[in-house]
């Protein structure tokens, strides 16, 4: 199967502001083989499928600071002595500059300085423009299945599962290096066998094991922490924050995130007719395993989150401004959970 972009149509926000209609491609396949091993023994199928689906983002409305605002700021921490703060601010004032498409980028109306007063009259602090950066998405599929027939009363089946799933969790306006993604592997097996006893007994005895994992990280960690090791947000939002935890994830959302699971079940039911009557008994114990990464308050403990306002930020710091930084020992936490049932 396939969809693409002259299958559909512009987002309202990119025909808004004139950008063409972005690229997707949506690629979806699927196969299958099953027959006879052993003639009226043993039987397989076997299933592979996928999906690969490079999708555009929605054109969101991302704000920077404007060349007025970036270059007054960088003379101003001169002036107030915090002239060591300089390369830092040349690190956030590089990565909003090559945003994408922040060539179109226009003055925010009434210049976007809301009550900062550090610039000339009629100088804008903040520009504006809308981006939809690609991004991604894949997954790949495959089952397989053995059933056999040891005797007329007597037969079972084993069955396996492996998926191979990626998802683009976050894509950023100001470069791949500040996405977010998942690779959420699973795996699963599973095995039964049923025994008729004679005409009026059975018995059915099951087990299955899985894996599962999702866990959140930044593409590309060394490339972010290089242009950015930090999250910066603005109070009243006169630009987009950057960084670890940029949009949808406020500050203190940290990474790595999710958790891994490991489980494993068996189960027996044995059923019997007598007369009217129907007996059943069995038995059921599974186990679960479970990492949680992000069960500790703020998550990891080597990145910080810094907020603050325009006056503060163009003063290199004050009192609206604020560092949050965890110290954690440990940025996971293990839960297990055993339990059993008789009937």
């Amino acid at each position: 199967m396939w969809n693409g972009r002259a299958l559909n149509a512009n987002q309202f926000f990119s025909n808004e502001v004139g950008l063409p209609r972005p690229f997707n491609n949506f690629n979806q396949w699927q196969t299958n083989v099953n027959g006879p091993i052993k003639k009226d023994r043993t039987f397989f199928d076997v299933d592979y499928e996928g999906l690969r689906n490079l999708l555009p983002t929605a054109a969101n409305l991302i704000l920077v600071p404007s060349p007025q605002f970036q270059t007054a700021t960088i003379t101003n921490l001169t002036a107030v002595g915090n002239a060591d703060e300089i390369p830092f601010y040349k690190q956030i004032f590089n990565i909003y500059n090559n945003a994408l498409r922040v060539a179109s980028a226009t003055p925010v109306a009434g210049g976007g300085c809301q009550g900062f007063t550090g610039l000339p009259s009629g100088v804008p602090c903040a520009l504006q423009f809308r981006t939809t950066p690609p991004n991604t998405n894949r997954e790949y599929q495959w089952s397989a299945r053995v059933d056999h027939v040891f005797s007329d009363p007597d037969r079972g089946y084993i069955r396996v599962l492996r998926d191979n799933s990626f998802q683009p969790t976050y894509t950023s306006p100001f470069g791949p290096q500040f996405n977010f993604q998942s690779n959420q592997p699973q795996m699963t097996g599973q095995f039964s066998e049923t025994h008729i006893f004679g005409a009026n007994a059975v018995n059915e005895l099951k087990g299955s094991t899985l894996f599962y994992a999702a866990v959140f990280v930044p593409s590309d960690e060394s490339s972010t922490l290089s242009d950015l090791p930090t999250f910066i947000g603005f109070s009243g939002s006169p630009f987009s924050p950057v960084g670890f935890g940029e949009p949808p994830f406020p500050p203190g959302f940290f990474f790595p995130q999710g958790r891994r699971v490991f489980q494993y079940q068996i189960l027996d039911d044995f059923s019997k007719i007598a007369g009217r009557h129907t007996f059943r008994a069995g038995f059921s114990g599974l186990h679960d395993n479970v990492t949680d990464l992000d069960f500790e308050a703020l998550g990891d403990p080597i990145y910080g989150a810094i907020t603050t306002n325009l006056t503060d930020f163009f003063n290199g710091g004050g009192p609206e401004s604020s560092l949050i930084k965890p110290f954690l020992p440990r940025r996971n936490k293990g839960f297990a959970s055993t339990p059993m049932a008789a009937m």
